[in-house]
């Protein structure tokens, strides 16, 4: 989603510094051109990432989590100790 569509985009841009992961199917050039006028605009600050993503899909992720199954090492230790520590998705 496009950062000015959020609700209250005016009060939301200056709070912090917001993380861009780059997303398949979207042209980096785009998204570098969009950071670059939400800086010059509105004083946004924004740090663009590359990343490789993993293959696996976060509906598998919770079903090992609540499962109590081992999340075959695709989460780093410490999330994955948080989030069962926790009980982020005890409810599901």
């Amino acid at each position: 989603m496009y950062l000015k569509q959020w609700n209250r985009f005016h009060e939301a841009i200056g709070l912090c510094t917001y993380v861009v992961f780059e997303r398949s199917g979207i042209d980096d050039d785009v998204v570098t051109l969009l950071a670059e006028e939400l800086r010059r605009d509105y004083g946004a600050r924004i740090i663009l990432m590359g990343y490789e993503p993993t293959p696996v899909s976060s509906t598998l992720l919770r079903q090992c989590l609540t499962g109590n199954r081992d999340t075959l090492g695709l989460l780093h230790p410490s999330v994955e100790a948080y989030i069962r520590e926790k009980g982020v998705y005890a409810n599901e």
